[in-house]
This record gives C-alpha cells, sequence and structure tokens, in this order.
C-alpha cells in the first residue's frame, strides 16, 4: 500500500505500516500521525497570529490590506476599517475568534482567488453592510462563520453576499443574523450547510447559473430564489428545515429541486392519495371485456404541488421538469353478478391499461370481490411521448354488466 494513501481518524492512534492518520489539532489545522507515532499539525509555516489591533497593518484609506494565512485568537474590533484578504486564510476558533467594524461596506472582503475564511466571528454594525463580501474572489470558501454580535443576537448589517464564481460556502453549524443572511449571486457556486440558523434570509438572485446548494436540519427564516435558472444543472437540496418567513420563487416542482421533511414548505414528491367510499351508483360498462373509464366517487384526499387532481384523475403540474417514474397502488371493494370474472387497474394519457397495470379477480357468489392493483410509469408533464395523467378502469369480462366499485383507496407515489 502506498505510503501516499490517507486515512482519517478522529484521533491519532496507532497506524499500521505504509499508512498516515490523520485527526483534528487544538490549532484549527489537522495533524498527520505516521507508523513511527510522528505527529505534525498541517497548519501553514507561516500563520501571522492576530491577537489584537496591534498585528494588524495600518489601513490605508480604511482598507486593511492582508495577504497570506491568519489566525484570530481574540475579538478585534477594528473600528471604522476594511480588511481586505487578497490572498490565502482568515481562521478562528469559534465565537471567541471575532472581527467587527462599522466600515459601511463591509467587515471582511475576500478580493481574490482561493481566499478561505474560517470558523470567525464577524460582525457588521452598520445598517446596509457585509459581515463578508466576496467580490471577485473566485473559487474563496467560507466556512463555519457566525454573523452575531457578542450576546450572539442579530448584527446590525448584513450577513455574507457571494459575487465571485465557482465559490463555496460551508457549515457544519452556521449561524448568520441580521437585515440578510446568505445572498448568492455568483455562477457555479456551492452552498452546503447543515445545522444552525440563517435570519436574514437565503437568496439565490443575478445572474448566478448552475447553483448547487443544500440546507439540512436548520432554522431559516425567508428563502427566494429570483430566477429558477440560477440552478441550471445545479441542484436545490433543503431537508428537515424549519422556515418561519416567506419562502418566495421556489417551484419545489422543477426537476433540480428536491425538499422533504422541512416546516413551512412543501414537498417536491409526487404524492397523491384517492379514496372513494360507499358508493352506490353502478359504472356503465361498455360491454364484456371492455374497459371503462370513471370509477365514480374517486377524489383526492391530499396531493402535493407537484399533481393536480381531479374525479378519477391524477395529472403531473404544468410546472414539473423533467420524468418521473411514479408508482399507483390501490385496493377497491367491487360489486356485480355472481361469480364474475373481472379487472381493475391504471390506464395512461388517456389509453386502456396496458399487461402490468392491471389486476384480474373473481367475485363470489354473493357478488363482492376485493382486490389490490398497482403500476409503475414514468410521467413527464406536457410531453406529447410520455404520460402525463393516469386514471382507473373497470372490466367485465364475463356478460358486460355494469359493475359498481364501492370503495377504493389509491395512493400515487413518486419513486
Amino acid at each position: 500500500m502506498s505510503a501516499h494513501h490517507l486515512r482519517k481518524q478522529a484521533s491519532a492512534p496507532s497506524v499500521e505500516a505504509g499508512f498516515v492518520a490523520i485527526s483534528a489539532g487544538t490549532d484549527g489545522f489537522p495533524r498527520v500521525t505516521d507508523e513511527n507515532g510522528d505527529s505534525r499539525s498541517l497548519r501553514p509555516s507561516e500563520v501571522t497570529t492576530i491577537a489584537s489591533n496591534a498585528d494588524l497593518p495600518t489601513a490605508v484609506a480604511g482598507v486593511i490590506s492582508l495577504s497570506g494565512n491568519y489566525e484570530i485568537v481574540d475579538e478585534i474590533d477594528i473600528g471604522s476599517d476594511m480588511i481586505e484578504l487578497s490572498d490565502g486564510s482568515i481562521v478562528g476558533f469559534g465565537m471567541g475568534s471575532a472581527l467587527m467594524s462599522t466600515h459601511a461596506t463591509a467587515v471582511v472582503k475576500l478580493a481574490d482567488e482561493d481566499c478561505l475564511l474560517r470558523s470567525v466571528r464577524i460582525e457588521a454594525k452598520t445598517a446596509g453592510a457585509y459581515s463578508v463580501l466576496c467580490d471577485g474572489a473566485d473559487g474563496a470558501t467560507l466556512e463555519d462563520l457566525y454573523c452575531l454580535d457578542t450576546d450572539g443576537e442579530a448584527i446590525a448589517g448584513k450577513g455574507v453576499h457571494v459575487l465571485g464564481n465557482d465559490c463555496t460556502v460551508f457549515g457544519r453549524g452556521m449561524y448568520v443574523s441580521g437585515a440578510a443572511g446568505v445572498d448568492v449571486a455568483g455562477d457555479e457556486c456551492t452552498v452546503d450547510v447543515v445545522g444552525g440558523s440563517i435570519i436574514g434570509g437565503v437568496s439565490v438572485d443575478g445572474p448566478a447559473s448552475d447553483t448547487v446548494m443544500r440546507l439540512a436540519g436548520m432554522l431559516v427564516d425567508t428563502l427566494d430564489v429570483a430566477d429558477p435558472a440560477s440552478f441550471g444543472n445545479g441542484s436545490l437540496d433543503v431537508v428537515g428545515c424549519r422556515f418561519i418567513g416567506a419562502v418566495t420563487g421556489v417551484d419545489w416542482t422543477a426537476a433540480y429541486a428536491h425538499f422533504g421533511g422541512n416546516e413551512g414548505l412543501p414537498d417536491s414528491r409526487v404524492f397523491a392519495e384517492m379514496t372513494s367510499e360507499g358508493e352506490s351508483t353502478a359504472t356503465t360498462s361498455g360491454g364484456m371485456g371492455m374497459w371503462t373509464l370513471g370509477v365514480l366517487g374517486l377524489a383526492a384526499q391530499g396531493s402535493t404541488g407537484c399533481v393536480t387532481t381531479a374525479v378519477n384523475r391524477v395529472t403531473l403540474d404544468a410546472a414539473v421538469k423533467g420524468s418521473h417514474r411514479v408508482s399507483w397502488r390501490g385496493h377497491a371493494r367491487v360489486t356485480g353478478p355472481a361469480s364474475a370474472e373481472c379487472a381493475i387497474g391504471i390506464g395512461f394519457g388517456g389509453s386502456d391499461p396496458a399487461n402490468g397495470r392491471f389486476s384480474k379477480f373473481k367475485l363470489d357468489a354473493a357478488g363482492e370481490g376485493f382486490v389490490a392493483f398497482s403500476a409503475s410509469e414514468i410521467m413527464a408533464a406536457q410531453t406529447a411521448a410520455v404520460s402525463e395523467y393516469g386514471e382507473v378502469f373497470v372490466r367485465n369480462d364475463a356478460d358486460g354488466t355494469d359493475l359498481t366499485v364501492t370503495d377504493v383507496h389509491l395512493v400515487v407515489e413518486g419513486e
């Protein structure tokens, strides 16, 4: 096995020959332990520690220019100045590592490629100013940020504004609370935040395209997508979040979108439940062995925004993008002639049920039968070559006498 093979572990235990182990370090950087037990930090060789204003360069026209690798080890108020990082990294150790300013534009501006800002609390004290402005910094990475005041409360200014392309906003516990939360306007950016809260909203606007965004297990007050084209070939994945404010511009039927288990936001999955109970009117037969459309009384009990429902019909909403494999599962009670052989099934796009999409059954001596039926179909909205709606059909193979479908329970669900 190559000596360059890496094995990630939570600590630095004994290491097999030919391996190295990576563990968390107390200095905020990973540590590497080799097979001989020798350990070293992956901290860059040249890191400047910032413990007070005296450790920072003198501001020029209100801008403190930084280039290189820096660690913030205390709360530092830089007055009315702004830090502009043109190369390298600024790394902190959580809420106690803080930068705050009354600058009118931002507290920290990332102004060049491949900058890193990690685990720092940043407080914009001026309304309208950003805590972090990522402008022209293509490929920049922002990790585990805190845009809060000293007491963990909302700041006067805004949170994070990303204008650079191919940037990453990453968090495993990210807390932002201000007049604006996280705003992404650059192309091909990634937002991946699990845990924490963003108060001030999450927005995707401007000419952004191919954005990839995942929010999970968070408290979010608002979500706004100014233009669905922002996602292009990207994705929007929101799971297990609580929304306490307005959700605007979000098309949860779009192919790029996946929403599930959120409070205040519908699920994106295709789903409808249809029932009919105690129907006494017979469905008129088209003749022996002929499929008959329309199980009388079958109506929706619940559905998502991905579908529209009518009596005996479920249709993919016109806004749904792409194709979806959809399963139809139901069971029914049918009455008619004693011992009659019958069938029930799902037809798509106005066609009779095809093989594999219906169930045959036989009524008992009292003219009653119970049957389960199912079908699976690739469906797409407004696509002539692919089914966009499905309906329930019945058939009497014995003598063409009318059948009465007294009770039906049907679930339509995306696979």
